[in-house]
């Protein structure tokens, strides 16, 4: 893993997203370097953030084991919801433009979503930031210079395909966060209650 180039690359989507998206259009990275090099240490950090901050914040009488659950449970979250949403939108994309864009597809998921999963980490070690989580709809902004840039196409177009990743993220999150945290807790308490 290279951090120094993870780094670089979130300052640029961040700061510069126009500049990012075109950098990402013309690259030839596979959707397994993204998974590699992206997702993978974010999803770690993510997961190390919600164990300690867990373990800081509530685990008074629980067993280690609550913050451990608590860290798997973020790191499923991000995971599953990247995963369903690129294979469910490859799927609609391809009758959409009449060809799959499978790694175009996944680029789009992952950096929008970047944000918000970056500020999942501060929240999770700092839960009085909670409020921060809402800097992460930047994403949709991201998402939609993202469609603009590697989708192209007429803007009535742009919109719909604009209105279908947006959706379809947020509900598969919010569906998939619902499940996850109801069988965590469910195992939790069965377990150790």
């Amino acid at each position: 893993m290279d951090f120094k180039l993870l780094y670089r690359r979130i300052v640029q989507l961040i700061t510069r997203p126009v500049i990012f998206w075109s950098l990402v259009k013309d690259e030839q990275r596979s959707i397994r370097d993204v998974r590699r090099s992206v997702v993978f240490p974010v999803l770690f950090l993510i997961a190390i953030a919600s164990f300690i901050g867990t373990y800081r914040y509530t685990y008074n009488t629980l067993s280690v084991v609550y913050p451990l659950l608590k860290a798997v449970e973020y790191f499923l979250i991000f995971f599953l919801t990247i995963e369903l949403v690129s294979i469910l939108l490859n799927e609609i994309s391809g009758f959409m433009v009449r060809t799959r864009l499978n790694d175009l597809n996944y680029k789009l998921i992952v950096y929008s979503l970047l944000p918000f999963m970056l500020l999942m980490v501060m929240t999770k070690l700092f839960s009085s930031l909670l409020f921060f989580n809402l800097l992460g709809f930047y994403g949709m902004y991201l998402l939609w210079r993202g469609v603009d840039i590697l989708i192209g196409g007429e803007y009535s177009f742009r919109v719909r395909f604009f209105i279908l990743f947006s959706s379809c993220i947020l509900v598969f999150y919010l569906g998939i966060r619902w499940i996850i945290i109801e069988l965590t807790e469910g195992f939790y308490l069965f377990i150790f209650a």
